[in-house]
């Protein structure tokens, strides 16, 4: 399978969640919050794909986040990147979800999860420096 593929379906993902966060500063609706989520998190899962097709690795995550994250992005970037899947199934099996003062809480596993607005920003900045700077890497 060519990386390519992956690639640009990261930066559709990513384009997408761009949009949904410019919207939700217009009708904060915890339905557009959560939409972002689950674009950034597709745009993660893809380029997670793309690094582990270029580097002729299985479908694995930990040997991307043991070997090849760290080969190609700072431990910050890695760290966010990782924090978006985790957030995404964090919020597939929350109990509880709403927005307050752009923050959106969950309640999953026993536990809160309170994201806000501006954390959710360096999330998407993390992929998108990622998907500019694959080229380069």
């Amino acid at each position: 399978m060519d990386w390519r593929i992956n690639y640009y379906e990261a930066k559709y993902h990513l384009s997408i969640a761009n949009r949904m966060f410019r919207t939700y500063e217009d009708y904060p609706e915890k339905r557009i919050l959560i939409g972002a989520i689950r674009e950034l998190s597709e745009s993660v899962e893809k380029i997670i794909q793309t690094f582990l097709i270029r580097d002729k690795v299985e479908d694995e995550l930990k040997m991307f986040v043991e070997k090849i994250g760290p080969k190609y992005m700072d431990e910050t970037t890695l760290k966010n990147i990782i924090q978006i899947l985790k957030i995404k199934k964090d919020q597939e099996s929350a109990k509880v979800e709403f927005t307050k003062n752009s923050c959106l809480l969950l309640f999953s596993d026993e536990k809160w999860t309170i994201l806000k607005l501006s954390r959710l920003k360096q999330f998407r900045n993390s992929v998108k420096n990622v998907i500019e700077n694959f080229r380069q890497i």
